[in-house]
């Protein structure tokens, strides 16, 4: 499928983007770590696996999801970037290290795919996240009510090579 996406006022068609689709995600107990670093979507996700795997918990049966979390101005300047990623986890599950654990609630959702996203993360992933933002500014669907998990994504492995679904909090009445 191809999509129209506009960047930077120039429009280019992308064919890695799917089409938008609107989705109710359920409410999840997170394990969170949060990482600020040159690299720390890598970092975080594998402190995040080392971590499940001290605790006899199959990430392979669990949801996992990261986003963005803002960094200083100072740290901007030493080229770092901060990345927060969470892990579901059962509900009686009792965490006693540094590991924050997160209710996340849930809610309706847009939904974009982008394929093979890190095939060119600086150009496919952005590409993704600003026709899905633009996309819902024009049909007036934003949740303003910003908070914990609003925005997020999700990588995962298909038959046909790794995917990322992104997702963007919307009103209910979609």
């Amino acid at each position: 499928k191809i999509i129209c996406c506009i960047l930077e006022t120039e429009v280019k068609m992308e064919e890695f983007l799917s089409e938008i689709s609107y989705v109710q995600v359920p409410a999840y107990r997170f394990a969170k770590k949060s990482k600020i670093s040159q690299n720390p979507e890598d970092e975080v996700i594998a402190e995040m696996m080392d971590w499940m795997k001290q605790n006899n918990l199959a990430p392979e049966n669990s949801r996992g999801i990261g986003y963005d979390i803002p960094v200083s101005k100072e740290y901007q300047e030493k080229g770092c970037r901060g990345y927060a990623f969470c892990q579901s986890i059962p509900e009686d599950f009792d965490i006693q290290d540094d590991v924050e654990v997160i209710q996340f609630q849930g809610g309706h959702y847009a939904k974009l795919r982008i394929d093979n996203p890190m095939e060119d993360p600086f150009k496919k992933i952005p590409a993704g996240w600003n026709h899905l933002m633009e996309t819902l500014k024009e049909r007036n669907l934003l949740d303003h009510n910003w908070g914990e998990g609003t925005c997020f994504e999700e990588c995962l492995m298909t038959d046909k090579g790794q995917i990322m679904d992104i997702y963007i909090r919307v009103k209910e009445a979609f």
